[in-house]
């Protein structure tokens, strides 16, 4: 079953870029002023210059597009026949009330490559299994519980002027950050497992 979430989970995480994505270009620009003058690619002209004339063509050149956004943009991706989970680290959280489970998971056996970290929230009044709710964030599990025992994320972030990211790397102020109301984020980490569900 957690293997299934966890397949499940990876495949949002392809589509939406992240996995693979460890630190990008340090010449990164945000200033869309600053772009030069481009004109796009045609979507139906091949990279040697060949025009795609049927449903045929366009299945190569397709193959070709999403090859092209693998290597340029998001990332190779992993292969998708096996994962491969270790269990970091887990505990009591929320002064009780949950059991927390951090879980890294890799895309290859011998754990090289892109990889993801997961926490897994369950209430400890549930007997059995409880459903979850699934939740993507982007600046690591330590953001949504205010716990010292949550390991702060490794992956890359831009670097911002309140300290929570420093030379790209998530600082201690991190911890906590979407708990209540000091951001414009919340996880009501606390409300959903009061309603008998898990958080992954």
């Amino acid at each position: 079953m957690i293997k299934r979430i966890f397949l499940a989970a990876a495949a949002s995480l392809l589509f939406s870029g992240v996995v693979g994505a460890q630190n990008p270009m340090s010449t990164v620009n945000y200033d869309e002023s600053l772009v030069a003058p481009y004109s796009l690619e045609d979507p139906l002209r091949f990279v040697d210059g060949r025009k795609v004339r049927n449903p045929s063509d366009w299945e190569e050149r397709r193959s070709e597009i999403l090859d092209i956004f693998q290597h340029e943009m998001f990332g190779v991706l992993p292969p998708a026949s096996e994962i491969y989970l270790e269990e970091l680290e887990s505990g009591p959280t929320l002064a009780g009330f949950g059991t927390r489970r951090q879980v890294r998971m890799w895309f290859r056996e011998d754990h090289t490559g892109p990889k993801v970290d997961w926490m897994i929230v369950t209430p400890n009044f549930v007997k059995g299994p409880a459903p979850a709710v699934l939740l993507l964030n982007y600046k690591g599990n330590q953001t949504i519980l205010d716990d010292p025992e949550v390991i702060i994320s490794d992956g890359w972030s831009r670097s911002s002027d309140d300290g929570t990211v420093v030379d790209g790397h998530f600082t201690e102020k991190t911890r906590g950050l979407y708990v209540g109301d000091n951001y414009r984020t919340t996880f009501p980490v606390a409300t959903i497992l009061s309603r008998g569900y898990a958080l992954v």
